[in-house]
C-alpha cells in the first residue's frame, strides 16, 4: 500500500492558484488533500478533522499563517506544519517557525520540492508505519 493513500493534508493560502496547484498535484500523488482560503478557516477545519500535515502560508488576511501554526500545535501537536511564503519574514516569525514548524519553504517552488518534503514529514510525523 502506498503510505500517502494514509496521509491527510491541509492546505491553506489565501492565492486560489497555490490551493488549486497543490491540491491537484499532492492529490495525483495519492494524498487526501483539503484545502481552506484562510487562516481562521484553517483553523476551524483542523479542530473538527484530523490532518496528519498541514501546509500553510504566513502572510494572510484575518488570521496568519503563524497564528495558525501556534493554534495547530495546541489543537494536535503530533501534526507536522510546513509553512510557506513568498515574503522574507521578520526575526520574532523566524524564531517561532524555526521552533515549531517542520520546515519552512519560499514561493516559487517546485512540486518535487514539497513532495520530498512530505516524504520526510511523513516518516518523522510516524506516519510512515
Amino acid at each position: 500500500m502506498n503510505i500517502s493513500k494514509r496521509i491527510k493534508i491541509l492546505v491553506i493560502d489565501d492565492e486560489q492558484g497555490i490551493r488549486d496547484w497543490l491540491s491537484l498535484e499532492l492529490s495525483s500523488e495519492g494524498y487526501e488533500v483539503k484545502v481552506a482560503e484562510d487562516g481562521e478557516k484553517g483553523i476551524q477545519k483542523a479542530e473538527k478533522e484530523k490532518f496528519n500535515i498541514i501546509i500553510s502560508n504566513i502572510r494572510m488576511p484575518k488570521v496568519s499563517g503563524i497564528e495558525v501554526l501556534n493554534r495547530v500545535k495546541k489543537i494536535s501537536p503530533g501534526t507536522m506544519v510546513i509553512m510557506m511564503t513568498g515574503y522574507a519574514i521578520g526575526e520574532k516569525e523566524d524564531e517561532n517557525v524555526r521552533k515549531e514548524a517542520f520546515h519552512f519553504i519560499y514561493k516559487p517552488f517546485e512540486i518535487k520540492e514539497i513532495s520530498s518534503l512530505l516524504k520526510k514529514a511523513t516518516v518523522e510525523g510516524g506516519y510512515a508505519n
